[in-house]
């Protein structure tokens, strides 16, 4: 997830919160105004502009949840695209209704000139939405992007004859940015967050280069490359081992089995 994506949803939606509050409407004669939270005390179907601030909190929680997964990014993605397009549309109905509302915040003539002009609140709305809008977007690229993960390791110059190689070894993610994800192992592969390694990781606890995995007197081993967060198979912490099949490897928060 886009990490300046994610600071624009948060400064966005802590904006709409700061904007439910600050006076939309001001009366400069009277030295006074109406903001969003002062309308919907009113009652009646003003009760529903509390969803303009739910909505825009939900998003701001949303914005800091850890994610372990492709689908929880995508499903938090969308959690804060309803609250924050949900407090879009009561505006836009509350400004197509400015002549009710008008009456109801005592003879207001125009309600629709005094929210665009005066209000401090409508200028922190309309920047926040602005920001938030700007920030889903940034976030939306790179998980869309993240479909297309490469699951197949390149050809290794060094790589092991494969003849000398049994068929079908492979790893499957259980957790991580790669959940889902199979990939076969051919030769030797570098684990880690560098794009220069076989099987990329995007986790924070993963080092660049983290570990490797490689075929050598008939059978499968895994070596820690000196990671800081280390390499733990079978809940064990390993330097190197060998595999066998079924072994559990937890790298970072990322976890994944060995098959062969």
């Amino acid at each position: 997830m886009h990490q300046s994506g994610k600071w624009f949803v948060v400064g966005g939606s802590a904006l709409v919160v700061l904007g439910f509050f600050l006076p939309i409407i001001s009366i400069p004669v009277l030295g006074t105004g109406f903001s969003l939270s002062v309308v919907a005390s009113v009652g009646g179907n003003q009760t529903s502009l509390y969803l303009i601030l739910l909505g825009a909190i939900a998003a701001l929680i949303l914005a800091f949840l850890p994610s372990n997964s492709q689908n929880q990014k995508s499903l938090f993605l969308i959690g804060q695209v309803v609250g924050l397009g949900l407090g879009v549309l009561i505006i836009l109905i509350m400004l197509l209704t400015a002549s009710s509302w008008a009456s109801t915040l005592g003879g207001i003539s125009d309600f629709v000139s005094m929210f665009l002009s005066l209000g401090i609140g409508a200028y922190a709305l309309i920047l926040g939405y602005g920001l938030a809008g700007v920030g889903l977007i940034l976030q939306f690229v790179p998980v869309a992007g993240q479909s297309f993960q490469r699951i197949s390791p390149p050809s290794f110059p060094n790589q092991i004859p494969e003849r000398v190689q049994p068929a079908g070894a492979r790893l499957e993610f259980v957790r991580g940015n790669l959940t889902g994800s199979v990939i076969p192992v051919q030769g030797d592969i570098n684990i880690g967050r560098s794009r220069d390694n076989q099987v990329q990781l995007t986790d924070p606890h993963v080092s660049r280069l983290h570990a490797r995995i490689r075929f050598a007197q008939g059978a499968w081993f895994i070596q820690d490359q000196n990671s800081a967060a280390g390499t733990l198979v079978n809940g064990k912490r390993v330097s190197a081992t060998r595999l066998n099949n079924g072994d559990q490897i937890m790298i970072g928060d990322t976890v994944f089995i060995f098959y062969s």
